[in-house]
This record gives C-alpha cells, sequence and structure tokens, in this order.
C-alpha cells in the first residue's frame, strides 16, 4: 500500500514494483512533520520508476496523518538517457520499491544500551593496523540478527575479518528509523551474545 511503514525488503534484490509519484495536489497536503536529511550524507536510494531500477539520494522527508509517508528523491540521471531523465520528485513510501541505505548516525547507535553489539571503531585508537585475514560469508549462515538498541535487527553479514584484537564482522543490518526500515553499512565485533544467526531463532 502506498506510505506504508511495514519493515520490508532491504537486504533483498531488487526493488519489484513501481514508486507511486504524488500528485500536484497530494504535494500540498500539509504533513505533520517534514525533515530534511543531512547535506551530503542523504541516504542513498534503490527506487523501481516506469519498470526500471534507478538510483537516488533521499533529500526530504515528509509524515502525514493517516500513517502515510513520503520522500522527495533526487533520481540521477538514468544511463544513455537525457539528463532530465534525473529532477527531483516526491514519492509514496513503498518498501517494495524503494530500498535506502543510511549514511548517517542511527539515533539508537548514539545511546547504546547493556547487551548492544559493539562496533568496530576506525582510526589509530580503534583496532589494530595490521591487515585483518578477510573471509567472504555466503549462505543461510550469512543472514543474521543483531542486537542495536536493544532489539534484534535483521542483518546480512558480508565479510569476517580476523584482527589481532579479535574477529569483526562487515554487515548490512536493517534498522528502523521513525518507522521506516533502512540499511546500515556497519562492521561489527563478533559477539554471539549481541549476534546470532536468523535461522537459529
Amino acid at each position: 500500500m502506498s506510505g506504508s511503514r511495514r519493515a520490508g525488503g532491504p537486504l533483498c534484490d531488487p526493488p519489484s514494483r513501481d514508486a507511486v509519484a504524488l500528485t500536484p495536489a497530494e504535494q500540498d497536503l500539509a504533513p505533520l512533520t517534514e525533515r530534511a536529511y543531512p547535506a551530503r550524507r542523504e541516504p542513498a536510494v534503490r527506487v523501481q520508476v516506469a519498470g526500471r531500477e534507478r538510483r537516488a539520494a533521499a533529500l526530504r522527508r515528509r509524515d502525514y496523518p493517516g500513517g502515510r509517508t513520503a520522500f522527495l528523491l533526487g533520481l540521477w540521471p538514468a544511463r544513455q538517457e537525457p539528463a532530465a531523465e534525473g529532477g527531483r520528485l516526491w514519492f509514496w513510501a513503498d518498501e517494495h520499491a524503494m530500498w535506502f541505505t543510511a549514511l548517517h548516525e542511527h539515533p539508537a547507535e548514539a545511546q547504546p544500551v547493556p547487551g548492544d553489539v559493539r562496533p568496530v571503531r576506525y582510526g589509530p585508537d580503534g583496532f589494530s593496523t595490521t591487515p585483518p585475514a578477510l573471509t567472504r560469508c555466503t549462505g543461510p549462515g550469512a543472514r543474521l540478527l543483531i542486537r542495536v538498541g536493544g532489539r534484534w535487527n535483521p542483518a546480512h553479514a558480508l565479510l569476517r575479518a580476523r584482527f589481532r584484537e579479535g574477529d569483526a564482522l562487515a554487515v548490512r543490518i536493517v534498522l528502523t528509523e521513525d518507522g521506516w526500515p533502512m540499511t546500515y553499512p556497519r562492521t561489527y565485533w563478533w559477539d554471539p551474545a549481541a549476534i546470532r544467526t536468523a535461522h537459529d531463532c
């Protein structure tokens, strides 16, 4: 349903139906709230338009009465198409038509609670600069649940890295932000109390 806030397939391939653009009359509706995403750190979006997957950036979000949500997307020009094929358009939120990768910090990450997974901190005070041994994660075991903000969130493991300080996982994790699922690229220290395979649950 257009504007739905149900969690859905950000970890899957690819969007399965066209996003629905707001009509001029719908764009004139007064939202309950409106927010802009951080400049130069706008979420990246995969969105299906006219039967084709397009890349975009999420510029703004509006929440309306009745639980509907809309996003202003800056569409990148399609390959082999005129630059006019790009542009900014408002679309109703639809987890089957658009998937987001966030580049900003999730609110739950700013205030971790006991039992949460520990992120790998990069930099001189983070971990060893010794080149890690990398292993690609595949199969059913790559589907994970990871504890962030006191909740178990779905994730997909990409790589396992072995540092002198311990093992770490590079993942894509889905965290719900104001009722909307977004994928976050993250690296966490391995901890069986905070990371478990989805099929074990």
